[in-house]
């Protein structure tokens, strides 16, 4: 009996050892984790700023086209 309460203790301090282990793992997971979700939103509002200056300077050519358009039609006028 007592060598059966000694292998019992034996294994149940191996399984705590092991939980603990196992304990580091998935906090060290779940730290590499919220790293990558972190630059995951970094890389968001970059491409999101991106996307906002590309709209601009569409917004800005396309205003530049109409003036250039516009400059254009004066002058065939004019050479009419």
């Amino acid at each position: 009996m007592h060598d059966a309460n000694q292998d019992l203790r034996a294994e149940n301090e191996e399984l705590v050892a092991r939980i603990r282990e196992l304990d580091i793992t998935v906090a060290e997971q779940a730290h590499g984790v919220q790293r990558l979700k972190d630059r995951c939103r970094s890389s968001d509002a970059d491409c999101a700023a991106a996307m906002r200056y590309v709209a601009q300077d569409r917004e800005r050519m396309k205003a530049g086209l109409a003036v250039y358009n516009a400059e254009l039609t004066k002058l065939r006028q004019y050479l009419e």
